[in-house]
């Protein structure tokens, strides 16, 4: 029988992995097109 439902220990860890690496892309975004309106207007 095949029990998938039950997480490994550190699943938390792995969530907190995910959200951080989210929080992060969304900053790089962020700051990336804030980059290229200074270059467009310079």
């Amino acid at each position: 029988r095949t029990n998938w439902q039950a997480m490994p220990p550190d699943q938390d860890q792995v969530n907190i992995f995910i959200e951080f690496g989210q929080a992060f892309a969304t900053i790089g975004i962020v700051s990336l097109g804030i980059w290229l309106s200074h270059q467009f207007v310079a």
